[in-house]
C-alpha cells in the first residue's frame, strides 16, 4: 500500500515500483522535511519517496502521475488515477478527518503536488468497462484500488452488512 509507481497518463511510461520496503529516507531527512503531516509517515510512504525525489532530483518531467502498484493497475484498467482513502492515508499527508492531502502540501514548493492522485472513499467507481489494446471494449465494473488486508476482508463478506475481524497471534 505504501509504494509509489509515477507513470505519463497519455503514453503509459511508467516508473520501477519503489515499494514500502524502501529506506532512502532516513529520520534526518524526514525531520527536515517543510510540512509535517498529520498522519504517519516513514520511509517508504508514498509521500515521503515523491519529497525524496523531488530534493534529490530524481523526478523525470515525463510523469504526471503517482500512485500505488494497484492504483496504476486501476488506472490501466479505467483510464483514471483515483485513490482510495486508506491508500491515501498509508502514504501520509492525508486528512482523513476532510478525506483530503493535507493543503499545505500544495503551497510547498518542493513537494510535487500535481502528482498527486485524486482521493475517494473505498468503493468508489471508476468505470463500468475496461478496453483492452486500445480497442476490445469488455463491460467490468471497476472501482479503486484497496490496501492487501481491506481486500481480503471484503472478499470473505457476504452480505453489505457483515462484519470481518481479524486476531493476530
Amino acid at each position: 500500500m505504501h509504494g509509489v509507481v509515477l507513470w505519463n497518463k497519455t503514453t503509459r511510461v511508467h516508473s520501477n515500483l519503489i515499494t514500502w520496503q524502501d529506506e532512502r529516507c532516513d529520520e534526518k531527512f524526514l525531520n527536515s522535511l517543510p510540512v509535517k503531516s498529520k498522519s504517519d509517515v516513514s520511509s517508504g510512504y508514498g509521500c515521503a519517496t515523491l519529497y525524496w525525489l523531488s530534493f534529490n532530483n530524481q523526478l523525470k518531467p515525463e510523469f504526471d502521475s503517482a500512485g500505488t502498484i494497484h492504483d496504476f493497475l486501476t488506472f490501466l484498467l479505467a483510464g483514471h488515477n483515483v485513490m482510495s482513502d486508506q491508500n491515501a492515508l498509508s502514504w501520509g499527508y492525508f486528512d482523513l478527518n476532510k478525506n483530503e492531502w493535507q493543503n499545505e502540501l500544495f503551497n510547498c514548493d518542493t513537494f510535487p503536488s500535481y502528482l498527486l492522485p485524486k482521493t475517494a472513499k473505498a468503493g468508489y467507481k471508476l468505470s463500468d468497462f475496461v478496453t483492452l489494446l486500445n480497442s476490445v471494449r469488455l463491460e467490468a465494473k471497476i472501482f479503486n484500488a484497496l490496501g492487501d488486508l481491506q481486500s481480503s476482508v471484503l472478499s470473505s463478506l457476504q452480505q453489505q452488512n457483515d462484519c470481518g475481524i481479524k486476531i493476530f497471534f
